[in-house]
């Protein structure tokens, strides 16, 4: 059997592959079962011809490999990042105020709210890193216990817009469907309960954690925030030591529980506590 090595892409070489088959197509004439002196013959000879094609460089490979260079190197420069930044928080303070702010609050009030108040002391976190892939089920689960919770520093991020920037209907979809209390209700005929909870666009965040898939949970213990009004991802607005990482399509109250082990904090015991309270009080009023 007879292999052939070409480089992906390369045009030339296929047109080569196809010419010398056509070659070999017509070299080799008609016989019975028995003629297979010609057949190896004919073999051998399209071996030696095979070996001896070559399939010539790509006359831009050069040209090519120095402007991906140009690009990735101002992919990783400082004014791609604080261009790329400052994008963001254009968007977070035009389109974004202007939409999902009003389903889930102002979102600097909220910042400031985060730094004081409710279960977590004011310099812990617990993001929950979610995206339109995770089961609704599942994203429906995490808003009713935020909601039981009530702690402003626990809260879901989204990595970008649901379907991207240039349409921000998708999203307020999205975000209705996880926070509406009824499923069944339609808000386009009724007022609709919604879960009180933050669900927060931060392209930043996911990228100063590492996070690659969805559901995840980051709790980190200590972050120090400079400017409240910007992305606590942003590259030297927020000073963290450790944090604890938890992938999966688990129960708040599990990723609770599998947090608390490693990190050893009374803190995440005291919304585990609040978290079961929540339950139980919703328990007893049935």
């Amino acid at each position: 059997m007879l292999r052939f090595l070409i480089k992906k892409g390369t045009r030339m070489g296929l047109l080569i592959l196809f010419a010398f088959m056509g070659f070999l197509h017509a070299s080799i004439p008609d016989s019975g079962a028995d003629d297979m002196e010609d057949i190896s013959r004919f073999m051998e000879n399209a071996g030696r011809i095979g070996r001896n094609i070559e399939i010539p460089e790509n006359l831009h490979k050069a040209q090519g490999q120095k402007e991906a260079g140009k690009l990735l190197e101002y992919y990783q420069s400082e004014a791609f990042k604080r261009k790329y930044e400052a994008e963001i928080e254009r968007l977070k303070g035009t389109v974004f105020k202007d939409t999902i702010d009003s389903y889930y609050g102002d979102s600097n009030g909220a910042e400031k709210d985060s730094v004081k108040g409710g279960t977590l002391p004011g310099n812990e976190r617990i993001y929950l890193f979610i995206s339109s892939s995770v089961p609704i089920g599942t994203l429906r689960n995490y808003a009713r216990d935020l909601d039981r919770l009530g702690d402003p520093n626990v809260f879901m991020v989204l990595q970008g817009f649901v379907g991207g920037m240039k349409r921000v209907k998708p999203t307020m979809d999205f975000v209705r469907k996880i926070i509406t209390e009824d499923a069944d209700c339609d808000i386009q005929k009724n007022k609709c309960s919604a879960y009180k909870v933050k669900v927060k666009i931060d392209p930043l965040l996911f990228r100063k954690y590492g996070i690659t898939r969805v559901p995840a949970a980051v709790y980190v213990p200590d972050v120090r925030i400079m400017d409240v009004t910007l992305s606590e991802g942003m590259e030297g607005n927020a000073k963290t030591g450790d944090h604890y990482v938890l992938h999966g399509d688990a129960s708040l109250a599990y990723m609770l529980e599998t947090l608390r082990r490693p990190s050893g904090r009374r803190s995440i015991d005291l919304l585990i506590e609040a978290l079961k309270g929540g339950i139980y009080h919703e328990v007893n009023k049935r």
